[in-house]
C-alpha cells in the first residue's frame, strides 16, 4: 500500500460508514484512484469511536506509515470531529466535503421546498457545479435564497459558512482526480460484504480484507497488461493529438481525453485581445449556447489556461484549451500538461525516493532494491527488441557495474548487510552481445497472463461435503469406464471351471453391506455350484 500511495496518494477518500462488529465499531477505509480510474486501497482502520482524538491518532499514524506525505486533497462526509482532526493533523491538505452527502442532507432539511418547487434542485446544483467566479457564486446563491424564501434557514446558513469545502468554484484550483464525492469508499463497503462476515474475529477479519486488497491489485495488473498490449481505436484517425494520447494515456483516461477532443468541433471562438505579444485572450462557447469560457494562451511557452479549470481539477486538458491550441497550429499535447499519474508507464516513471526516511537500514536497502529492479526491468524489456539496443545496454551495464563497485569501496557509511556485498557484480560473466539472435526479439513481451483463481464466494448454491463426495465418486466411475482398453467382442456362456472356485463369492467393490468371514464363504461355496465362463471370440468363428 505504501508504494501505491506514493504513486496515487495525491487524492484520498475517507469514510467510516461500514460497521464491522456486533457492537457497531466503525471500520474506516482510505482509498484513492489509480491511473485506470479504478479504486485503490491505501489503508484501513478499526477505531473504537468517532471523536476528534481518535481521528487525530488515525491520521498521524497513517502519515507515519506513508513517510509523512500529505495528500493534496482529502474527501470526507460532513463530520465535525473528522474535520477538526484534519485541520490539525493535515493542515497542508485541502479538505473537501462529499457533494452527494450534501445533496442528501438538503433533501432531508429542505424536504418541503424540494417537493413544492421542482426547479429548486436544479438551482442548487447550479450553485455547486457550474459557476466559475466567486462573485457570480455569491450572487447566484443570494438569488436562490430570495426566490424560494430561504433567507432564515439555519441549515443553509451553516452550509454557506463552509462553502469553500463543497462549492467547485473554490475547489477547481486544487487537483482532485475529477472526484467530488466519497462514492468510491462507499462502493468498497459493498465489496467488503462479499468477503467479510460479522461473525469473524479481528484476525480473520483482516485476513479476508487482505484478500480483497489482493484481488483489487490483480484487477489493476490485468488493466496494466491490457494497456501495454493493445491500442485504443481512434474515432478520428487523422488526429495527431489523439494518436499521441493513445500511446501515453491508459484506455480509460484516453476515452475521457477523446471526448474533449471531439467537443472542439462544435465551438465558436473569438479573439478578445491580441495586443500583448506574450498572451492572447479568447472567449469560447459551445455553438448554440450563451455560456462563455475565457482562455488565455502564451504562444512562446505553449501555456494555456481556461476559466473552467479542468486541467487543475481533473489533470487533463479541457476541450476549450484544445480548441485554442488547434487554431494556433499546435497539434500535440505540451509536455507540461501530461500528468504522469494518468499514463501507462506511471509505475515505471514514478520512482519513489526514500532518502529522507528515518527508518532502519535493511528496510531502506529493500526499498532501493525494489526501485532499481523496476527501472532495470523496464530498460531490459526495451533493449531486448533489437541487437543495437542490446549492445548499447550491455556496455552501459558493464560500465555501471564498475562504477557501482568503485562507489561501494569508497563509501564511509556502515554496511547494512555485509553478506550481500561479498560477491562483486563486476566479477560476473561478461555478456557477449554478438551471440544475440533476432529470434529473441519476441521474448520481451509476454503473450498471456496466468489466470488467477477466484477467492470470493459467487452466487452459486453452496455444495455440502456429502454431495461433493458423491460427485467425485461418480466422476471416478465414469473415468474408469472410459479408460478401459478396447477388447474384441465376446459372448460369455456359463460352464463349470474349477479354476474359478473360491473367487466368485468375493465382493471387491466399496459398497459391500458387511464383511464376510471365511467360514461363511466356505458354506456358500458348498451350496452353490459356480458357473464356468467360456469365451468365444467372433473373429475366430
Amino acid at each position: 500500500m505504501i508504494s501505491y500511495y506514493a504513486l496515487y496518494g495525491d487524492v484520498i477518500c475517507f469514510d467510516t460508514t461500514y460497521r464491522k462488529l456486533d457492537d457497531g465499531r466503525p471500520f474506516g477505509l482510505i482509498v484513492g484512484v489509480n491511473n485506470h480510474k479504478k479504486t485503490t486501497v491505501f489503508g484501513a482502520t478499526l477505531v473504537y469511536d468517532e471523536i476528534a482524538k481518535s481521528f487525530g491518532w488515525l491520521f498521524r499514524t497513517f502519515l507515519t506509515a506513508m513517510s509523512g506525505k500529505h495528500p493534496r486533497t482529502i474527501l470526507t462526509d460532513e463530520d465535525a470531529a473528522m474535520a477538526k482532526a484534519i485541520s490539525v493533523v493535515l493542515p497542508r491538505s485541502q479538505h473537501r466535503l462529499c457533494v452527494w452527502h450534501m445533496n442528501q442532507n438538503a433533501c432531508k432539511h429542505l424536504a418541503g421546498v424540494v417537493e413544492e418547487y421542482k426547479k429548486f434542485n436544479a438551482d442548487f446544483q447550479h450553485c455547486i457545479y457550474d459557476i466559475e467566479e466567486e462573485d457570480d457564486f455569491i450572487n447566484e446563491w443570494n438569488r436562490m435564497l430570495d426566490r424560494y424564501g430561504l433567507r432564515d434557514n439555519t441549515w443553509l446558513q451553516r452550509l454557506f459558512e463552509k462553502r469553500e469545502q463543497w462549492a467547485l468554484v473554490y475547489g477547481r484550483n486544487t487537483f482532485s482526480a475529477h472526484m467530488s464525492t466519497t462514492q468510491r469508499s462507499e462502493s468498497m463497503n459493498n465489496e467488503l460484504k462479499r468477503y467479510i462476515s460479522i461473525k469473524y474475529d479481528m484476525l480473520t477479519f483482516f485476513e479476508h480484507f487482505e484478500r480483497l486488497v489482493a484481488d483489487k491489485r490483480f484487477v489493476e495488473v490485468k488493466c496494466d497488461f491490457k494497456a501495454s498490449q493493445t491500442t485504443p481505436k481512434l474515432k478520428a484517425v487523422d488526429s495527431y493529438v489523439l494518436r499521441q494520447a493513445a500511446t501515453m494515456y491508459t484506455p480509460k483516461i484516453f476515452k475521457m481525453f477523446e471526448e474533449q477532443v471531439l467537443r472542439t468541433l462544435n465551438y465558436d471562438t473569438f479573439l478578445c485581445d491580441d495586443s500583448d505579444k506574450e498572451q492572447k485572450v479568447y472567449t469560447i462557447k459551445f455553438h448554440g449556447t450563451q455560456r462563455e469560457h475565457v482562455v488565455r494562451f502564451d504562444p512562446n511557452k505553449e501555456k494555456v489556461n481556461c476559466s473552467c479549470k479542468k486541467f487543475e481539477f481533473a489533470g487533463i486538458l479541457c476541450s476549450h484549451c484544445l480548441k485554442i491550441l488547434d487554431i494556433n497550429n499546435i497539434k500535440h499535447i505540451p509536455k507540461q500538461y501530461v500528468l504522469n499519474r494518468w499514463t501507462i508507464d506511471a509505475k515505471v516513471l514514478e520512482i519513489t525516493s526514500n532518502h529522507n526516511l528515518q527508518e532502519d537500514l535493511k528496510a531502506r536497502m529493500s526499498n532501493f532494491y525494489k526501485d532499481l529492479c523496476r527501472m532495470f526491468i523496464h530498460i531490459a524489456a526495451r533493449a531486448a527488441e533489437s541487437d543495437e539496443a542490446f549492445d548499447m545496454a550491455a556496455k552501459c551495464v558493464e560500465q555501471l557495474a564498475r562504477d557501482v563497485e568503485k562507489c561501494l569501496k569508497n563509501r564511509t557509511d556502515p554496511d547494512p548487510n555485509p553478506d550481500v556485498g561479498n560477491s562483486s557484480i563486476s566479477e560476473g560473466p561478461n555478456i557477449d552481445s554478438s551471440r544475440v539472435s533476432k529470434h529473441n526479439e519476441g521474448l520481451c513481451r509476454p503473450r498471456g497472463m496466468k489466470v488467477k483463481e477466484k477467492t470470493v464466494r459467487g452466487s452459486a448454491r453452496p455444495v455440502g461435503a456429502l454431495e461433493k463426495a458423491k460427485t467425485n465418486k461418480k466422476k471416478k466411475t465414469d473415468d474408469s469406464l472410459q479408460l478401459q482398453p478396447e477388447m474384441p467382442f465376446t459372448i460369455q456362456m456359463p460352464m463349470y471351471n474349477p479354476i474359478l472356485l473360491g473367487h466368485l463369492g468375493e465382493n471387491i467393490g466399496p459398497g459391500s453391506a458387511r464383511p464376510v468371514g471365511d467360514l461363511e464363504k466356505a458354506k456358500k461355496r458348498r451350496k452353490r455350484r459356480p458357473p464356468i465362463i467360456y469365451n468365444y471370440n467372433l473373429e475366430c468363428l
